[in-house]
């Protein structure tokens, strides 16, 4: 299905537009405006072109850094919750994570990434019609620099003949990094600091190459005497030639070739002095992307590690907290207008967990627990994402022909360490006797209210009580207590064997 691309941007249309634009040159006749002027001083002394940026991937160390940065974020896994409790707010989360699954979320999530250099990125939301619903057909990251911003905000693209097009709202997944203010829709990118450390690196590499290539190798030196003729003066520069060549030479008496090496020591020119030079350089760079070198680096000190782990934990936190939330306000909420009318709006987020954090975490509510403290289900939930049950919240269950429920613990199981027996079977015979216990109150209850509806008293239902006997759940409640009197007697015998 093909919708026809609102000529109005203030206008939001009831369905998106499922044009798929290949070539990027749809007219839209009166929506050329200028675009926003860049803030970024260095990208406008490198001519306002983002695609400068580029170049930085092509050095060693920003190349390495920011796969770890990429690699940690898709390696934390992403959650859809629910906005709310109704049925309608569960069913469209569970419709966007099928979305998402479909269209790999990591995928496109790892090419939004590159926008923490460019300072903002932009992908196009391709979308089908299918069983009278909007779906996501699949994500599409552009290139950031093909892309700028109206002086009000609005997207636009740049076209080769120097024009540009207003893009349909509702179409582009944008998320924007860096930016200091509400100011400039731009963002600010670590291109920008990053810029003049590769360039210096870069440069220092180049001279270094070319120190090797003059002293790397020993120059020759050839002497001749003070009276010695041209053609003397030209057979000795033969010989120092021949000689740097490996080539075999004969000279007459009175003339000297010597090898010439430079010298590496000292704090003046050297070998060196590039490499102290270059190695700064990536440490410059390091703290950049990652804010510390301790995990580009090998020997770092112990006493620091954890340190640079957590500064590395938070900015994966906060990378993903960016990307998330950006979806979360495009098309997490698009879809789920268009969809679910009414229904609160889902939210994506990924699992981020720090160990050295969680370790903590877990020691301190132990020492909680410790001192007759207990965390409440919320605070639980919270902190442990939902992975998590009370012990005994499901209680063992015999089936009915007396034997144990594979899935569940075993009747009358050995007590937990440091539990006594008394303590232990009475647990469990509450936790197994809670069926037919259940089951009697029923019985209880309906007696009552049919004595009630048939107009008879607190009497009459007395007597009626009476009357009914056995109870229909009875027997499995005899049978569960005549196990645990079975089970206490035996364990009484273990526990006077054991003490004699």
């Amino acid at each position: 299905m093909t919708k026809d691309l609102v000529t109005n941007p203030n206008e939001l249309p009831a369905k998106p537009d499922y044009t798929i634009r290949a070539d990027g040159t749809l007219d839209l006749a009166g929506y050329v405006a200028e675009l926003m002027p860049a803030t970024d001083e260095v990208l406008i002394s490198l001519g306002g072109n983002l695609k400068e940026y580029a170049r930085l991937f092509k050095d060693d160390q920003v190349s390495s850094l920011m796969q770890q940065r990429r690699d940690a974020l898709i390696a934390a896994e992403w959650v859809v919750e629910p906005g709310g409790e109704e049925a309608r707010d569960v069913e469209a989360a569970d419709f966007m994570r099928a979305q998402l699954d479909a269209v790999s979320f990591d995928r496109a999530t790892r090419k939004m990434h590159v926008g923490v250099i460019y300072g903002y990125s932009v992908a196009e939301c391709l979308y089908a019609l299918i069983d009278g619903k909007v779906c996501l057909a699949d994500i599409r990251v552009r290139k950031p620099w093909r892309f700028g911003f109206s002086p009000t905000g609005e997207l636009r693209l740049k076209l080769p003949t120097g024009t540009t097009e207003l893009m349909p709202p509702r179409k582009f997944w944008i998320c924007t990094f860096g930016a200091d203010d509400d100011d400039t829709p731009y963002g600010r990118g670590l291109g920008a600091v990053l810029w003049w450390p590769c360039y210096l690196k870069r440069n220092g590499a180049r001279f270094w190459s070319s120190y090797l290539d003059r002293f790397g190798i020993p120059s020759t030196k050839s002497t001749y005497p003070a009276n010695a003729t041209d053609e003397d003066k030209r057979k000795a520069l033969e010989a120092a030639i021949a000689l740097r060549n490996e080539s075999a030479v004969a000279l007459p008496e009175g003339f000297d070739v010597q090898l010439i090496e430079a010298a590496a020591k000292g704090s003046g020119s050297g070998a060196g002095d590039f490499a102290g030079f270059l190695s700064y350089w990536d440490d410059a760079i390091a703290k950049i992307i990652l804010s510390q070198t301790g995990t580009s680096k090998v020997g770092q000190y112990t006493g620091t590690a954890e340190v640079h782990n957590e500064v590395r934990h938070d900015i994966l936190k906060s990378d993903a907290d960016l990307l998330c939330e950006s979806f979360n306000a495009g098309p997490m909420r698009w879809l789920t207008e268009w969809n679910f009318p009414g229904a609160a709006i889902p939210k994506v987020w990924r699992r981020v967990e720090s160990r050295e954090r969680l370790a903590a975490g877990l020691e301190r509510d132990k020492g909680l627990y410790d001192m007759g403290l207990e965390l409440t289900d919320d605070a639980i939930e919270e902190r442990y994402a939902g992975e998590w049950r009370r012990r005994g919240q499901e209680a063992p269950a015999l089936d009915r022909a007396g034997g144990n429920d594979a899935s569940r613990p075993p009747y009358f199981a050995e007590p937990e360490r440091g539990q006594a027996y008394p303590e232990a079977l009475a647990g469990q015979l509450d936790a197994l006797s809670m069926d037919a216990q259940s089951a009697m109150l029923d019985g209880i209850r309906d007696l009552m209210d049919q004595a009630l509806a048939e107009g008879g008293d607190m009497a009459s239902f007395a007597e009626r009580l009476l009357n009914i006997y056995p109870l229909p759940s009875l027997p499995e409640l005899q049978k569960a207590v005549a196990g645990a009197l079975a089970a206490a007697k035996l364990a009484g015998m273990a526990e006077a064997g054991h003490a004699d």
